[in-house]
């Protein structure tokens, strides 16, 4: 769910929300979210792959608020989710930007592997950006 070309406002956040409430009432998205102190600190997500032929496959995001990288918090998130996942898929997926060595790391401690590079896949403005897709086999 990202917002990448737009300007966030609370009404596409609410309208994500939303959207959000409703894939996992109906068991289309698993969503984990870390909190401290009543705020959220962290969050991870797996979505069923679109590709019809595909459905043994789960893309997984998550994020961590900038200042409680580096504690552990997408580990234990990313541990919890991989759990849930191996119940009902054979195959996880990651995509992120190649200059994310923190996301590469992570991923790589859980033993993905990479299976796509993308040279200059994403364009903002004038820069463009390699990104990366990483799997892990489940079963």
């Amino acid at each position: 769910m990202g917002t990448y070309r737009s300007k966030l406002t609370e009404k596409k956040l609410k309208g994500q929300f939303f959207t959000l409430l409703k894939n996992i009432k109906l068991g289309k998205q698993i969503v984990l979210v870390a909190e401290e102190d009543g705020s959220v600190i962290g969050m991870c997500e797996a979505t069923p792959n679109a590709w019809v032929e595909a459905p043994h496959i789960v893309n997984i995001g998550y994020s961590v608020v900038k200042e409680h990288r580096g504690e552990g918090v997408g580990s234990l998130l990313l541990k919890e989710l991989l759990k849930l996942c191996r119940k009902k898929y054979e195959i996880a997926t990651a995509g992120f930007f190649s200059n994310n060595t923190a996301s590469r790391k992570l991923l790589e401690k859980f033993g993905f592997k990479r299976c796509m590079f993308g040279p200059r896949f994403v364009k903002r403005g004038n820069v463009y950006m390699n990104s990366e897709v990483m799997y892990l086999n489940l079963k």
